[in-house]
């Protein structure tokens, strides 16, 4: 209808073009670096059978310790899985065993009340770096 915008139709749904990071888009030749902002984001799914430390391929997903027994995941230094302020992802007690979430060298968790286990199986939480070694973890814990 006549929209003399820097938007761009998809699906019928208008997604405003950020022209200082998509340059020359045009409707005929869209590059992989601008439709990289497009890419349908789907939740990674990782399986764990014994305790575990995150790593950069955690963040954005949804780690499932599928353990029988009490097992460990471990929220390592930011620096060593190159996460950065914002990164983040999930993970559930899947299996029988209580997980405990630890806090690995120079890392502070941050929690209410200091809870850092799993309550029963299936419960679980986020984790989100809030800053440097600090991770602040909410969900279903005790």
């Amino acid at each position: 209808n006549g929209v003399q915008d820097d938007s761009l139709l998809i699906h019928n749904t208008r997604i405003l073009a950020n022209t200082n990071s998509i340059n020359n888009l045009t409707a005929s030749k869209l590059t992989a670096s601008d439709t990289s902002f497009l890419a349908r984001k789907r939740l990674r799914i990782n399986f764990q059978t014994a305790s575990y430390t995150l790593t950069y391929d955690d963040e954005n997903t949804l780690v499932l310790m599928n353990v029988a027994t009490a097992n460990n995941l471990t929220m390592p230094p930011t620096a060593s899985a190159s996460f950065t302020l914002g990164s983040n992802g999930s993970f559930v007690a899947y299996g029988a065993g209580e997980t405990t979430i630890v806090a690995g060298s120079g890392v502070t968790l941050r929690t209410a009340d200091g809870a850092t286990r799993t309550r029963v199986t299936y419960s679980g939480g986020t984790w989100v770096v809030i800053g440097t070694n600090d991770y602040l973890i909410l969900g279903d814990i005790k």
